[in-house]
């Protein structure tokens, strides 16, 4: 069974981190070992739902499942970087932090490509520092930005993702916070979960990156990883086609 994961930093794991301080196991590698699954997942800081729409559909592997982590609407996609940016601009926090400490910060950068770490030779990179991305940043932001029209690029892609999914019989299960999404939207194919992505703020289950490579204990990894599993071997029960009152 060929499950891929596509999102942000919920999906974090040894496969994309490697593990030097005993962290806990995460859903991720849970899920993989399971199903003995192969290949690289996407787990970009802050992925918009362009850059989500963009991997989904250059993946051309027979895929089984897609789980997904969609983001909130104000993520925006910068095609070149290995890194989407909320309000396409750098958090002032970590600007101060960086600058205080003199921050060697960098990003990966692409230039003329779609960065996707799926594919991508290392060969085609190079690093870009945080007070370059962020003049970059302050540039677009002033000539191209406007809340409303990210907002309407997000729901396109989203609606986009959802309607080529179903397009190519991919079952789906779709991770998301209700606020993130437009009143007016609802999903038309598979799973709809709205608890997954809260472990990452329930106090609870929340803990720092250093403690775990996706921010959950290894108590909410395991459930969590329960639960997707429910959801994968009792598809049919919980999909949105086969289920119309919901």
């Amino acid at each position: 069974m060929n499950i891929q994961f596509f999102g942000h930093s919920i999906f974090g794991s040894s496969y994309k981190y490697g593990r030097e301080n005993n962290e806990p196991k995460t859903f991720v590698e849970y899920i993989n070992e399971k199903y003995n699954i192969e290949g690289k997942y996407i787990a970009i800081p802050t992925i918009s739902q362009e850059r989500i729409l963009m991997e989904v559909k250059k993946y051309k592997t027979p895929m089984d499942f897609a789980i997904i982590s969609h983001p909130g609407p104000m993520s925006v996609y910068f095609p070149s970087w290995n890194h989407d940016f909320e309000d396409a601009k750098i958090p002032d926090e970590n600007i101060r932090y960086w600058t205080e400490n003199k921050e060697n910060q960098k990003f990966l950068f692409s230039k003329g490509k779609f960065f996707t770490e799926r594919t991508m030779d290392s060969s085609e990179l190079t690093m870009m520092h945080w007070s370059e991305v962020h003049k970059h940043l302050m540039a677009y932001k002033e000539l191209h930005y406007h809340p409303d029209l990210q907002k309407n690029r997000a729901a396109g892609a989203l609606i986009q993702v959802v309607d080529y999914l179903k397009a190519k019989n991919i079952k789906a299960i779709h991770l998301v916070r209700s606020h993130d999404l437009p009143s007016w939207f609802k999903f038309t194919h598979g799973i709809v979960d709205t608890e997954i992505q809260e472990f990452k703020y329930d106090s609870r289950y929340a803990t720092s990156h250093s403690k775990s490579l996706n921010g959950i204990t290894e108590e909410g990894n395991i459930i969590i990883a329960r639960k997707l599993v429910d959801y994968i071997e009792n598809y049919e029960e919980y999909a949105i086609e086969h289920n119309t009152e919901k």
